[in-house]
């Protein structure tokens, strides 16, 4: 039986994936446990500085807060993470440091974009696949989280158009 009331780090596990080139955020990307009802088994955080790592490593060292009876991510952990942001265009693959988590296909987007999709930080959009070759297949078909490659291809990246 899981203890909501336990610190996040005890009923939930995570691991880090590092960004692995400049500009791209590390995630923080969390197991739900089972008997949680969810849309995806993964809860992920872009984290884009040292200062944002460790205000989600405190927020996950404590119990999700409550409003209401229900879990409030939004003023827990979430809140670490939540500023808005910018950055060029990207569609970046992740692949997983261990074994049993997902490669994770993340997509950096115009805010406008981000917003109409309900990205995170605005701008941020992500898919799980537990295959490279799904996730493969999904860069190939152009879709990361409701947004086509050709969204991706109507904003060019700074300095290049």
């Amino acid at each position: 039986m899981i203890d909501l009331a336990a610190p996040i780090t005890s009923w939930m596990p995570i691991v880090w994936y590092g960004g692995f080139l400049p500009g791209l955020p590390d995630l923080c990307v969390g197991r739900w446990p089972p008997g949680i009802s969810v849309e995806t088994p993964w809860k992920l955080w872009a984290v884009e500085t040292a200062a944002e790592r460790e205000a989600l490593l405190a927020a996950l060292a404590r119990p999700v807060p409550r409003r209401g009876g229900a879990l409030d991510f939004a003023a827990g952990p979430d809140a670490a993470v939540r500023r808005q942001s910018s950055g060029d265009t990207v569609l970046a693959l992740y692949e997983p440091p261990a074994p049993g988590w997902p490669w994770i296909t993340l997509g950096r987007w115009p805010p406008e974009i981000g917003r109409e999709v309900g990205a995170h930080r605005d701008i941020y959009t992500w898919d799980a696949d537990l295959t490279e070759a799904a996730a493969l297949d999904r860069i190939a078909q152009g879709v990361s989280n409701g947004v086509m490659r050709a969204d991706l291809l109507t904003t060019p990246p700074a300095g290049t158009a």
